[in-house]
């Protein structure tokens, strides 16, 4: 319903925020909040006496990947929901998430995102569109959590290969006379950004298929009779976004709100396109979304919207519910032996940030590789640098730590390629920016920066080298990867020649054996490996040089 919809200033949320900085007592920052937004103010009033408009406030969040007491956490969250909810005497609430929250830390994976699950139960979590990571643990797992969590798993373009809806595609909430419509979609780059092997069977669709799945939900929505539409989106908004939310919305008329995920595309208030608000809070609950509706029944229309953040700053003197965090701390406190288990030490930082390993090699890219080798015995080690996802600090390693590494549960193979072969991975994984951006082990290669337009900046191979020897094309090695790349993840087609030959335990498993065995020896030996030599222009120039002579 988009008749009479207009944007409604922040202004009501001053006087929440301001309740509850108060007990504090801090009266600067209280001060500095409200001249942030004075000038917004308009003075509409939330909690109208007016039996005939309704107040509603959806709570949102995407992209948390399992960051449950992160920066604001959930603990604050919810506290806060409490209080807005009880300032703005609205008819009802919606708390709602745009995806990638079951997987991503090691209080996720250790119980493959049942704990998380817990949490969101007590939060009050209504609906989410799955995030592509929220099937790391597979599609049926997937099911088991949104079960535990008791939210609805709205994804309307996932379907079977029979055509059977996998999840739910969309469900209406009565608040106060006001019907609200919620629909999912989730992005068809899951097939390629899961392992694909958590996919198998199912289908996302096209562009083409996604924007009509989302006219179908509009249609079926208006015609149960909701007043409001919502579309929450696990698409992305940036450029590397194969299907935008933005897209959607330009393309499919009639839905009032989108909140997005994927991207981690952070809003500052909101996009406009279409008529459709568009909103997004970032990444591992650095922000909250919040938006206030105002409907009036008499005349049937949206009277007010408004899309608003809450920063951790703001929120960084917010109380905790106890409920809430009393749920984590007795997780956390179950986990405990298990994730701080001492496995080393090391005396330099290893560096697994991601503009680091998409960008280049390090020395945890090193130290990870050549756990590989030394679990499978191959020739040669080969992962996409999207799997490294945090750095290990100096000091103490422990197993909580090597699981922030590597959250994924990917287990090792090994497979046997031509030199051809491992020459054609390479040129297709060195693409600076990108989850595929190839870490190995076992080989030399000299390579130089490729910048086209349109295209992103690549690594094109020169030379390799295999023990002090140039590669042999025809030659077969024997190669260790993650299951993730060899099932076709981060779209790396393997070759129908590439013959499986073994199965081993996972990353993390190897890595902590190969810290266990080697310790510190192992750690600086791995930051002092320069086995992907960049050339330049002139170096090419004086080697041809040094050859004519």
């Amino acid at each position: 319903m988009k008749m009479g919809k207009q944007l409604l200033s922040i202004g009501n949320f001053i006087f929440l925020l301001l309740i509850m900085m108060s007990s504090s007592k801090d009266e600067l920052y209280i001060l500095t909040l409200v001249q942030q937004y004075l000038g917004a103010l308009d003075g509409i009033e939330v909690g109208s006496d007016d039996e005939t408009i309704v107040d509603l406030n959806i709570f949102h969040t995407n992209d948390i990947h399992g960051g449950v007491d992160e920066n604001i956490g959930f603990a604050k969250f919810k506290h806060f929901i409490n209080l807005a909810n009880e300032y703005t005497r609205a008819e009802g609430y919606l708390v709602l998430d745009a995806g990638d929250i079951f997987h991503g830390t090691p209080f996720a994976t250790v119980e493959l995102g049942e704990s998380v699950a817990q949490v969101l139960k007590v939060v009050g979590y209504d609906a989410m569109s799955p995030g592509n990571h929220d099937f790391n643990y597979g599609q049926d797992r997937l099911v088991g959590l949104g079960k535990v969590a008791d939210v609805e798993l709205l994804a309307a373009n996932v379907k079977t290969i029979e055509g059977k809806l996998r999840y739910g595609d969309c469900f209406v909430k009565e608040i106060g006379g006001m019907s609200v419509g919620l629909f999912g979609l989730t992005t068809p780059e899951t097939v390629t950004k899961t392992n694909p092997e958590n996919v198998v069977g199912l289908t996302f669709g096209t562009e083409e298929e996604i924007v009509a799945e989302a006219k179908l939900m509009v249609q079926v929505l208006q015609e149960r009779g909701v007043d409001v539409i919502i579309g929450l989106m696990h698409m992305g908004i940036d450029t590397d976004s194969r299907i935008k939310s933005t897209t959607i919305a330009s393309q499919v008329d009639d839905i009032d709100l989108i909140i997005d995920g994927h991207s981690h595309s952070e809003l500052n208030q909101y996009e406009i396109v279409n008529g459709t608000i568009l909103t997004s809070t970032g990444e591992h609950f650095k922000n909250v979304g919040v938006v206030t509706i105002q409907y009036d029944l008499m005349a049937d229309e949206i009277i007010k919207l408004v899309p608003h953040q809450i920063s951790m700053k703001q929120l960084e003197k917010c109380e905790e519910d106890t409920e809430v965090k009393s749920v984590i701390d007795r997780i956390k406190n179950n986990q405990k032996s298990i994730l701080e288990e001492v496995i080393g030490t090391t005396a330099i930082k290893l560096e697994g940030g991601r503009s680091s390993v998409l960008n280049g090699h390090t020395n945890l890219g090193h130290l990870l590789t050549a756990a590989m080798l030394n679990e499978t015995q191959a020739d040669i080690s080969l992962i996409n640098g999207g799997t490294i996802r945090d750095s290990i600090d100096v000091g103490m390693i422990t197993k909580g730590d090597v699981l922030k590494v590597l959250p994924f549960s990917n287990h090792i193979v090994t497979v046997e390629m031509t030199g051809k072969q491992l020459i054609e991975i390479l040129n297709k994984g060195l693409v600076i920016g990108s989850g595929r951006f190839l870490h190995f082990a076992g080989l030399l290669v000299e390579a130089k920066l490729v910048q086209e337009a349109g295209c992103p900046d690549r690594y094109e191979v020169l030379s390799v080298q295999f023990n002090q020897q140039p590669l042999e094309l025809t030659q077969t090695y024997v190669v260790a990867m993650n299951d993730f790349m060899v099932a076709g993840g981060d779209d790396y087609q393997m070759s129908q020649s590439s013959n499986l030959l073994n199965s081993f335990g996972t990353l993390d498993e190897a890595l902590i054996s190969y810290v266990k065995e080697y310790g510190e020896i192992a750690i600086l030996n791995a930051n002092q490996i320069n086995n992907l030599i960049i050339l330049t222009e002139e170096d090419m120039l004086s080697d041809e040089n040094k050859v004519n002579h």
